[in-house]
């Protein structure tokens, strides 16, 4: 949002840079007696306009990414199932092993038998290379 608002300072910057300087004489000449104002931001309003939409068009456009991956991360951790293989937030990998309202049990190390509880939102992401449970729909 920083490099949007700092484009659009430099723009408004080029837009007051480039009306008429102000020392000229106080007779006005036949050329500048043509009206339309000193120019500046509010002198050409098509700039402004195209400005503005440019601006809501990319906060359209990067919000509805965000909004995907959000529902998308949201349906993967409703559909968490006992066998399933994760990938924490911390780089662990595991295999779920008890799933509740907001935690899971994950089994990390076979040997051992190593379970830990955590939160579901401290899964990254669903390994689906070596999946106990049902194969998951691929994407094409």
């Amino acid at each position: 949002m920083n490099a949007i608002l700092a484009t659009m300072y430099s723009l408004l910057a080029q837009v007051a840079t480039s009306a008429p300087a102000t020392s000229q004489p106080a007779t006005p000449t036949p050329k500048a007696s043509t009206g339309g104002g000193g120019g500046g931001l509010f002198g050409n309003p098509t700039l402004l306009i195209g400005i503005v939409g440019a601006m809501l068009l990319f906060m359209l456009l990067t919000g509805r990414g965000r909004k995907k991956q959000e529902k998308a991360r949201e349906k993967m951790l409703n559909e968490l199932g006992k066998n399933d293989r994760v990938v924490t937030i911390g780089g662990l990998v595991g295999v779920v092993v008890d799933v509740k309202d907001d935690e899971i049990v994950v089994k990390i190390d076979e040997s051992n038998n190593t379970k830990i509880r955590m939160k579901k939102w401290a899964v990254r992401a669903q390994d689906a290379r070596e999946s106990g449970g049902e194969k998951k729909e691929e994407k094409k």
